[in-house]
């Protein structure tokens, strides 16, 4: 976060003590951060000298209206409930919890994920081979479709986490948990062209402590000259604008409409859903998911299963 100013607020002493506490729990880096943002926006929104044991209902008031976009309200009320139920915890309050006065939010609707389709899936995973380094570009394709992995969690393989034996793939997931993915199918031919392919810059094969998505510096077409790769670090994991970044050149080399790399692993989730024959609690082992509930949008999702009930309908109709 580059403005510090909340720290100079009453309010940002006891911010800065939460986040510490925090991080004894080894909380990730990513709610950490998320967690200071919130915080740092009600610190500097209330007067200056209001610190959490004089914190209430109204000024809550006030920041939700005027601060907070609806769709955020959740995430925001969750964050702050647990900073002053900390303080009343330690003794730095002793009035109860203000977000305790909010009214009760109503559930968010649900709505249909996107997904691609199986004509999108090979589009994309055909439109590697004009990318910069398409044995590499391949593999990664084929992880996002037939792993779901998120992004974090892409950008965290290395080469000796795949293992072609037991045709898995182990994972670093929310919270620092590990799970193992098995993947079958042609990702197994692209990860073999992969280590036999030397990178176009280094010349060199991969190594197992090498990153799948690793930066790499590229030079573009000038003069004639094709667009070539100038630099390459496979020993670094690729940082999340440079994942962004590759996404979307790769998506550029296709008719597809562009959407987050994220709905590969919701086209991954239906179809998991699909194969499975709803069994949704194998579908969230492999998601990684720490509550069913969000398995469960893959069955309001889930296009083929509607078809199917329809289809069972139709004939039972016309059998009677």
């Amino acid at each position: 976060m580059r403005d510090m100013a909340y720290l100079d607020t009453a309010l940002g002493a006891d911010v800065a003590d939460h986040l510490n506490w925090c991080r004894l729990g080894r909380l990730s880096p990513v709610t950490l951060d998320a967690k200071e943002r919130i915080l740092a926006r009600l610190a500097v929104d209330v007067p200056a000298d209001v610190g959490v044991a004089e914190l209430a209902y109204e000024h809550l008031e006030r920041y939700f209206i005027a601060r907070v976009p609806e769709g955020s309200w959740r995430t925001h009320r969750s964050h702050i409930k647990k900073f002053v139920w900390w303080a009343i915890k330690f003794n730095r309050r002793t009035a109860k919890n203000p977000v305790d006065d909010l009214p009760q939010l109503r559930p968010n609707p649900q709505r249909v994920i996107t997904v691609y389709d199986d004509r999108e899936r090979e589009l994309i995973l055909d439109a590697t081979r004009y990318m910069d380094d398409p044995a590499r570009d391949l593999v990664r394709a084929y992880l996002l479709f037939d792993a779901g992995i998120r992004k974090a969690e892409a950008r965290g393989v290395q080469n000796h986490r795949v293992d072609p034996s037991r045709r898995q793939v182990t994972v670093i997931g929310k919270n620092n948990k590990e799970r193992v993915v098995p993947v079958r199918g042609d990702f197994w031919i692209a990860w073999e062209s992969h280590l036999l392919t030397p990178y176009p810059k280094l010349g060199r094969l991969p190594a197992p402590d090498d990153y799948v998505w690793f930066p790499a510096r590229v030079a573009g077409a000038y003069k004639g000259r094709a667009r070539q790769i100038t630099a390459e670090y496979p020993e670094r994991p690729m940082v999340p604008r440079g994942y962004h970044d590759w996404w979307v050149r790769l998506i550029e080399h296709t008719n597809v409409e562009y959407r987050k790399p994220h709905t590969t692993r919701h086209t991954y989730g239906t179809d998991a859903v699909d194969a499975s024959k709803g069994d949704i609690y194998g579908v969230q082992q492999l998601l990684g998911h720490a509550s069913i509930k969000t398995t469960e949008i893959y069955l309001h999702s889930s296009t083929k299963r509607k078809e199917s009930v329809v289809d069972e309908l139709a004939r039972a109709r016309r059998a009677t």
